[in-house]
């Protein structure tokens, strides 16, 4: 329910920034190798038609389908590629995929300070906002 009230949120803002010429990204990784259920696609049908441009992770199950909410209508599936631009393994894929991003060996911030490696679409996602960002900003 939490999810769903904030994609609510979202949708409502959506409104009010649009009027001062914002665009509404909302980007998601949730993680279910499961249909979207009824509630979860009402409230991303919902921002959708309030303008908001919905990008989700599609999971790290190497699949080929879409986890929830990536095969979600309205939601746009990002899948995870290598340094080498091909799909990574674990990645879920399927036709409705619409964007593919890095999700190889990440480089992040660790406990300690330190630096690390990690893999996974929900990288590859908020990676995919920013192109997307980009080329809105250049329209």
């Amino acid at each position: 329910q939490n999810i769903i009230n904030f994609i609510n949120f979202v949708a409502k803002d959506a409104v009010k920034q649009q009027k001062d010429g914002y665009v509404t990204i909302l980007n998601m990784s949730l993680g279910a190798d499961a249909d979207t259920p009824p509630p979860l696609q009402g409230a991303i049908t919902k921002a959708k038609n309030a303008g908001v441009y919905i990008l989700v992770a599609n999971g790290n199950s190497g699949l080929p389908r879409r986890g929830t909410p990536a095969n979600a209508e309205g939601s746009n599936g990002v899948m995870a590629l290598t340094p080498e631009m091909r799909k990574a393994n674990f990645s879920n894929y399927d036709i409705g995929t619409v964007y593919a991003e890095g999700g190889v060996m990440n480089t992040v911030a660790v406990r300690g300070g330190d630096w690390g490696h990690m893999n996974g679409t929900s990288f590859s996602s908020p990676y995919t906002v920013n192109t997307v960002m980009a080329f809105i900003s250049l329209a």
